[in-house]
């Protein structure tokens, strides 16, 4: 039939110029009845029109991932009124951002759906949400670079940086929607392919969205768009596909499940299929009447000749040739006229295509039956072979995508602009923003991808098969969930070679293909078979035993991969010679693996080139005039990176020359801390804090069981042979904070135990030997406080220790000294090592010893009474009723109620903001640096980069951790905040955790340049400090030195040394350095997982009151529960349980003044091991030893 005239093709875009509207509040009060009149008889002056102002811009954009400001709110006030509702408010179960965004656009009004912008923000921050997350798993267990090596192996292509990008490339593949994710769909395509033959047909379903009947059902004003002249229903039709996206990316995808299902599969017999959504952003406008179909030619005739002929247009296919020079259809309309269907090759092609009867030259080809079904335009052309398939494949898969620069063009892009702090995960993380954004999404497509609807579906699953050598293989990684750090899995072919015995003969290929690969690995009974996508493909002529391998192991069953070289009581030297003796013993056998590669030919360059186009942009919107106004970079000035500290415009023109000789060359010798503890030294204070008579009922346990045990052994014939002079108490602990806090010292420097943890006990020389003795002379009780931070290994340590400072009771554990352990195994556990409450079943070795250590403790006083938070009040009373439902992981909602009220998002902005000079408590060190590195930038003062002295360039390559916590370069300016990493003076207050302020930096007055040379120190007040000063400023600051130190350590097998300031930037401290401090205020963030047990309970129990604290992220009720105890609760509660029958209850005593003197520190529960006589000092002739029986035994458990 003759066709009719088309109407010309319009865009979405010429609808979207329509005015823009936005609700105005009205400023001012309603006028009370007495001014209205007084305003009609005497009309005063017009007043100004209500307006709001413009907020002034800042340089730096805010942060969508906020956890402070509800930026959906703030950003869209007409569709948040009142604030409700926001993403970040507290709720009691986890809710994903995606689940969140999709239950809004969902909303029976449909306003968050209907928004112009809403979708598209929520769309972009998905995405990024994603790239970050993936870029953040992604540098998780990797030795990072800096950015400068970084950039030099991207410049130079290096092997690293190949190797690197290619897991990134694999990284993307997972981000829907990008050209990567479709390059990754169409190699599973391949695999349908190969595993299954060629498809029958292709076949294309575009939409009628303008009019279609069943989908105007669903839009507004239906009756008037049925009742209205074609015209109009087609404006009507316009503005509700406008208004209504969602609807549309809907009823789409809801419209071609039910075709399928009802038309196609019925009709073809389809077995198996894969598909894809494409969208466009041009759309013809067609007239079509929305009378009930009738099923006869004349509909069918009328149908075709609306959506099926093809007109040519520029925009569309009018390509130029590269031959002839003119204009022509890149698909070859119009078509010659056929009375017989045939198969030829088009021009440019190597393979035949079906070509049917023809009666008219614009025609697409067309099904009856499907286009009657369909009611509009389709695509349907069968397929003539796998190798043409693959070649269309290869060239029309990913049409519609535009092209994008090479991944590694992309990332040296992203390289340079990376974020100093962390150049890996920044790097990765813009390149895979740079993925998301190179195109522009339809309103249709968001809302697609919103509501989670699928971009590609199949009929079978696709897996990648690692057909490389063993050690080779993919293993996955997952979050543990005890504690959320990642755990390594296996890879299939371990799973497969650790298969249960029922499949002992099921072949790896059947394996794969049919069975389930966790759990019972049972058959998957109702699913097809899954395709297998292979990598790498070996070339059987080039890599024959690789390709051996991969036949021997698809084919057979193995256990181990040398059982492929045994078949049949034959052994084979290689591969090869099994696979050849193989393929003659197993002729027909074997099922069809579909393992090589299908040879295509090189796609033809396409004949036809794009036709240069005026661009017809669009008037910019007013928000866009808006955007425009935000201050950017000054081409014409240097760009400054403000994370590059040290190297920013402020660093670089602040002249540090006044600071150098500022002291005198020989004021801070390295012995400096050694020469004043000389001169002024400092016993720890053995005064009581607390009068005895106002112990409560378990103190008073504890005080009388001391005493009276004390009071015993003062009246036996050791005790009155050798006197006593001085106090019979040493107290320790774990850290050094917490050491400070009960005027103790470290265990490490007590005991001089390894330090770090890993590395080998070593009984003491002579010299050291006596030095402890010494210490140890008259002392008969030993008190270790953070007991859960003591692991079975350092207790075996101890004992060694202790009977070697008393020989002559190496034959007593601990050497007859009396042990007590005080603290609350509900808090952190050990680092590296098995707490003292493990119950592991495969203890081995000096763990096992430090259990039978452990389990000598047999007497238990438990203390009931919280003394850090106090407070009768109902809320202190709640806070503390909280803590103790937080420590043992029964927390209730009220509880997630109380603590909830202290959230950034519930306070005013002057409430949040004065937590900005507190302390932050992280769970990771990698927030703490990112913290830290954030605080010293944000001072907007001089910053000093301070680099290491190390003994060899490797050394210098070697992380803080590696290197005793001695960091090589430190960012520093004068005013920052620091913590010392070096237990300095612990009688004064000078440990492992202190917290300074660093008032001045001070080089030699023989310094030549300040950047290249360390400074001699850093002069610093300590906020707890009271032993002598170097100076007190003009300021009234009491100064003191901080003075290189000097490390050794093993680094890839090679003494290293690093001199370095043992500080830190301390405007956040993980939790671990937190434990042991009381605090008034901190910043806290417990929504993340918990990587130890007790993590959460320790951060907010360091705080004295719930007022003291900011929680920076929201957290859910589900984040603080758990259905089930972890694995560290259930030992901590059967080490209680186990301890329940060693609990005493001690009548009172009248021997209050004798602890008074003996005793002080904290009352928290006590371990008490029996009586002892005073060590002897040995000597080079040791005297005569005075053995003592003990009189009692005990062991104290609480």
């Amino acid at each position: 039939m003759p066709p009719e005239d088309l109407h010309t093709v319009v865009t979405e875009s010429m609808d979207d110029n329509k005015p823009e509207r936005m609700a105005v509040p009205d400023l001012f009060d309603e006028q009370e009845e007495i001014t209205a009149v007084q305003n009609i008889v005497a009309p005063p002056a017009a007043p100004p029109q209500p307006y709001l102002a413009v907020p002034s811009f800042q340089e730096t954009p805010l942060d969508e991932f906020n956890t402070r400001q509800p930026l959906l709110s703030l950003a869209f006030p007409t569709l948040f009124p009142y604030g409700e509702a926001e993403f970040l408010q507290q709720r009691e179960r986890k809710v994903e951002y995606s689940d969140y965004i999709r239950h809004l656009i969902k909303h029976e009004l449909g306003t968050f759906a209907q928004h112009p912008r809403f979708r598209y923000v929520a769309f972009n921050t998905i995405l990024r949400r994603q790239a970050g997350s993936k870029a953040g798993f992604f540098v998780r267990g990797r030795d990072i670079p800096d950015l400068d090596e970084l950039r030099a192996a991207f410049q130079e292509d290096t092997p690293e940086a190949r190797a690197l990008l290619r897991s990134v490339t694999t990284l993307a593949n997972s981000l829907r929607g990008t050209g990567a994710y479709w390059s990754d769909r169409r190699r599973d395509l391949y695999a349908y392919i190969k595993n299954l033959g060629a498809a029958h047909f292709f076949l294309t379903l575009s939409a009628a969205d303008l009019h279609w009947d069943d989908l105007m059902r669903w839009m507004p004003n239906y009756d008037d768009w049925r009742a209205a002249d074609s015209a109009t229903r087609i404006r009507l039709a316009r503005a509700n596909l406008r208004d209504n996206p969602l609807i549309a990316a809907y009823w789409f995808h809801h419209r071609y499940r039910v075709f399928q299902e009802t038309v196609l599969d019925p009709k073809f017999g389809v077995t198996d299929y894969w598909s894809r959504y494409e969208w466009q952003g041009q759309r013809p406008v067609m007239q079509y009447s929305p009378d009930e179909r009738q099923n006869t030619l004349s509909e069918l005739t009328d149908l075709v000749n609306r959506v099926q002929r093809h007109v040519c247009n520029e925009r569309y296919c009018l390509r130029k040739h590269r031959v002839s020079n003119q204009l022509a259809c890149r698909f070859h309309f119009p078509m010659a006229l056929r009375d017989e269907p045939g198969l030829e090759k088009p021009l440019g092609s190597t393979f035949y295509r079906l070509y049917p009867v023809r009666n008219h030259p614009a025609l697409n080809i067309y099904n009856p039956l499907v286009i009657m079904a369909w009611q509009a335009n389709i695509d349907i052309a069968p397929c003539t072979g796998t190798k043409s398939l693959l070649q269309y494949l290869t060239k029309y898969i990913s049409k519609g995508e535009p092209e994008s620069p090479s991944y590694r063009h992309l990332m040296q892009t992203a390289i340079q602009g990376a974020n100093r702090n962390r150049p890996l995960q920044s790097a990765v993380h813009k390149l895979l923003n740079r993925l998301i954004g190179n195109r522009d999404c339809s309103a249709q497509e968001v809302l697609h991808f919103l509501l989670g609807l699928p971009l590609q579906m199949a009929s079978r699953d696709v897996i990648p098969v690692d057909l490389r050598p063993e050690a080779l293989h993919r293993v996955t990684f997952h979050p543990r969930r005890d504690d959320g750090d990642l755990a390594q899995g296996s890879s299939k072919c371990y799973k497969y070679m650790a298969r249960p015995p029922p499949i002992e003969d099921v072949t790896y290929l059947r394996w794969l293909r049919a069975y389930q690969h966790t759990g019972a690995q049972l058959p998957r009974r109702r699913a097809k078979d899954r395709v297998l996508r292979y990598f790498p493909i070996y070339d059987p002529d080039k890599d024959v035993e690789d390709f051996a391998r991969v036949k021997m192991m698809l084919h057979h069953p193995f256990r181990d991969m040398q059982d492929l070289l045994s078949l049949e009581d034959n052994h084979f030297p290689t591969f090869t010679d099994a696979y050849t003796w193989c393929r003659q013993a197993h002729v027909g056998i074997h099922e069809a693996d579909c393992y090589g590669e299908i040879t295509v030919e090189d796609v033809p360059e396409e004949l036809f080139e794009d036709v240069d186009l005026p661009e017809q942009t669009p008037p910019p919107q007013s928000w866009e005039l808006l955007a425009r106004q935000r201050p950017g970079p000054n081409p014409a000035e240097r760009t400054e990176d403000p994370d590059a500290l040290g190297q920013r415009d402020i660093d670089r023109q602040y002249d540090w020359t006044p600071h150098i000789g500022r002291c005198p060359d020989d004021a801070f010798p390295r012995d400096y801390w050694q020469q004043q503890r000389a001169l002024f030294p400092a016993t720890l204070s053995n005064t009581a804090a607390v009068e005895p008579d106002s112990l409560n009922e378990k103190q008073w346990q504890i005080y009388n069981l001391i005493v009276s045990h004390y009071l015993q052994w003062l009246k036996s014939p050791v005790a009155e042979d050798a006197g006593i002079t001085r106090s019979p108490i040493l107290r320790a602990a774990p850290t050094g904070v917490a050491a400070y806090a009960i005027s103790g010292r470290t265990l490490h420097s007590l005991f001089r135990l390894p330090v770090p943890v890993g590395t080998t006990y070593q009984p003491l020389q002579a010299a050291q030997l006596r030095d402890v003795q010494e210490l140890f002379q008259g002392i008969q009780y030993l008190v270790i406080d953070e007991k859960s931070m003591i692991g079975l290994r350092t207790l075996t340590w101890i004992d060694n220790r202790c009977r070697q400072i008393f020989p002559q009771h190496t034959e007593q554990l601990f050497g007859g000294l009396n042990i007590i352990l005080a603290g609350d195994f509900f808090q952190l556990p050990p680092v590296l090592q098995k707490p003292l409450y493990d119950i592991s079943a495969n203890l081995t070795g000096l763990d096992l010893l430090g259990r039978q250590r452990y389990w000598s403790f047999d007497i238990t006083i438990e203390l009931d009474t919280v003394v850090r938070q106090q407070g009768a009040d109902p809320q202190s009373v709640a806070f503390r009723r909280t803590l103790d439902h937080l420590r043992t992981q029964e927390v209730s909602r009220e509880d997630w109620q109380l603590l909830s009220t202290r959230a950034a998002v519930q306070l005013d902005q002057e409430q949040v903001t004065g937590f900005d000079k507190h302390v932050h408590l992280m769970f990771h060190r990698a927030a703490v640096d990112q913290h830290n590195h954030q605080s010293v930038r944000d001072l907007r003062t001089p910053v000093i980069r301070i680099t290491a002295t190390n003994s060899s360039p490797a050394a210098a390559k070697a992380s803080a951790k590696e290197a005793s916590n001695l960091t090589q370069d430190l960012f520093l300016s004068i005013g920052c905040r620091v913590m010392l990493l070096n237990n300095t003076w612990v009688e004064r207050g000078l440990v492992n955790g202190s917290f300074a302020t660093i008032r001045d930096i001070v080089w030699l007055s023989t310094t030549e340049d300040v950047h290249e040379s360390p400074p001699a120190a850093l002069l610093v007040e300590f906020d707890a400090y009271d032993g002598p000063i170097w100076l007190q400023d003009d300021q009234r600051h009491r100064l003191v030195p901080i003075i290189p130190v000097t490390r050794e350590f093993q680094f890839n097998g090679e003494l290293c040394s690093r001199t370095q300031f043992p500080v830190v930037l301390a405007y956040a401290i993980t939790v671990h350095k937190a434990q042991g401090l009381t605090l008034d205020y901190a910043v806290l963030d417990i929504s993340q997982s918990e990587f130890a047990t007790g993590l959460r309970y320790v951060a907010v129990s360091r705080v004295r009151t719930l007022q003291g604290i900011l929680f920076s992220t929201t957290f859910d009720l589900a984040d603080l529960t758990r259905t089930v105890p972890s694995a560290a609760i259930l030992a901590r509660m059967a080490d209680a349980f186990r301890r329940a029958n060693q609990h005493v209850s001690i009548s009172t005593s009248p021997y209050c003044a004798v602890l008074t003197k003996i005793y002080s520190g904290s009352m928290t529960p006590r371990h008490l091991l029996g009586p002892v006589p005073s060590p002897r000092i040995t000597r080079r002739h040791p005297p005569a030893v005075h053995h003592s029986q003990p009189r009692v035994l005990h062991r104290l458990h609480y």
